[in-house]
Parts: C-alpha cells; structure tokens; sequence
C-alpha cells in the first residue's frame, strides 16, 4: 500500500567541518492526510450548499480574513470572490457604520464568540440598505479555531417601518405629556419628563395636573414597562380616562 509520511532531517558535521551528510526521520499521517481531506470535503459541500441559497453568507478565518462569499453575495454587491478577499468587505459599508461594526466583530473573533450587528451597505445599484449579520465560531473536531461562519439579511424595509411607528409614536407621546400645568396661588407645580433611554423615549409615560372641587389639586403620573406605538397607545386611552374622572371622584382611592 502506499502510505503517506512526513520527513524531516538535519544536516551532520565533524569536527572539522566534513560533511558526514544528513539525520533523519519520518512519520506515517495517513490519519492527519485522511482528516486533511475529509474536512477539505466538508468545506467543499458547505460551498456548493451556500451558492444555492438566497441568503448572503461569508466564512472568515481565524484571524478576522474573509476567505468564501456565496454567490448571492457577488450579485447583490456587484462584487467577484477575488476581489473580497481579506479585509476588502469594509469598502461595501457606510462610512458611519464600518468602525463600530468592524471592531465588534474583530473583538468576537479575537474572544472566538458569536457575532451580531446591524449596518448600511451598499447594494449593486447604488442603494444604501440595512442589514442584519450573525456568525457563530468554527472549529475542527480537535478544538481548533478555524474562524466565523456567517450569513446577512437585508432588513431595509423592516427599519422603515420600525422608524415610521418611531415617528407616530414620538407624536403621541408628547400628545400624552400636557402644555401646561395647573396653577394655584397656593401651590407651586414643575414638571419635566426624562426619558432614561433613547429606547424609552416612546413608551406612553406621562404626568398631569386636575383642577378639582373645592380648591384641590390631582396629579397623576403613568409608568409604562413597554414601549412602542401599543404602549403609548395604551396609556393615552387611560390618562384620557383619569382626566374625565378625577374631577368627580373625591379621593384618588375611589378612582
């Protein structure tokens, strides 16, 4: 049978510097041959399987390169495999967008972590479109870290849509929030509302102030644990409730 062996050797000296020729010695690998390329194979399928899905999907090596776009890569770039090799796929995104998204993924790669992020890239018509990318680590049956396999959504029309109901629901929610509080020569009312979060910011909290019978003042204020167009939506239909009730309630205990 033919086996395959892996050979090193030294060169050997005397003394006086003859040449007494070279020491050696070799292994037998047909194990690490075999494992060689039965996961050359492996990757071979992995490539025939990526060109024929619609998604966009990436390998990186170990050290962050890009080695494999599929082919739904190249025709929604407008780019070949040759010329994506390395570090070259930061070209195709926003210049907003590549610093952050590039340093998240360079640190998952260095901690050998899963990775996901949101960016703007550059479509073959010229078309900054949004989209979603996740990769898990690949690694050999021994433990060895081989890179991140990845795939990208375009997720374009799911933005416009999430930033339309941002708009509609920042509108309502200063709707919820009253121009002016009420006065009393007695009393002295200030208010400001502080959203902690951007992602807060549209939520349906508000606060209020009722003239009641009698002199009294009401004040109610609503914390919402969601956010979104619901919430707001949600809270608006109470906070219209309060206001109409307060005045004909006695105490806040019978609301």
């Amino acid at each position: 049978q033919w086996r395959w062996t892996e050979t090193w050797s030294v060169p050997r000296f005397a003394p006086d510097g003859t040449d007494l020729g070279r020491l050696g010695t070799s292994v037998e690998i047909a194990g690490r041959r075999d494992a060689e390329q039965a996961l050359r194979e492996s990757e071979e399928r992995f490539r025939v399987m990526a060109d024929g899905l619609p998604l966009i999907v990436w390998l990186h090596d170990g050290d962050g390169r890009q080695e494999f776009v599929n082919e739904t890569f190249c025709e929604f770039f407008g780019v070949t495999r040759e010329e994506m090799r390395g570090g070259r796929w930061q070209m195709l995104m926003h210049p907003d967008d590549t610093e952050a998204y590039a340093r998240h993924f360079e640190e998952c790669t260095r901690e050998r972590r899963a990775f996901h992020a949101e960016a703007r890239v550059q479509r073959v018509d010229g078309q900054w479109r949004w989209v979603e990318s996740w990769s898990r680590p690949r690694f050999t049956p021994e433990g060895t870290y081989l890179g991140q396999v990845g795939t990208s959504a375009d997720v374009t029309d799911r933005k416009v849509a999430q930033d339309r109901e941002r708009e509609v629901s920042l509108r309502l929610q200063r709707a919820l929030l009253p121009e002016t509080l009420v006065e009393h020569p007695a009393v002295q009312i200030a208010a400001r509302y502080v959203a902690s979060s951007t992602m807060l910011e549209v939520g349906g909290d508000w606060y209020d102030t009722y003239a009641l019978p009698q002199g009294q003042i009401g004040i109610s204020v609503g914390d919402v644990a969601g956010h979104g167009l619901d919430a707001a939506a949600a809270m608006g239909r109470l906070r219209t409730a309060l206001a109409a009730l307060a005045p004909l309630t006695r105490s806040p205990r019978n609301m």
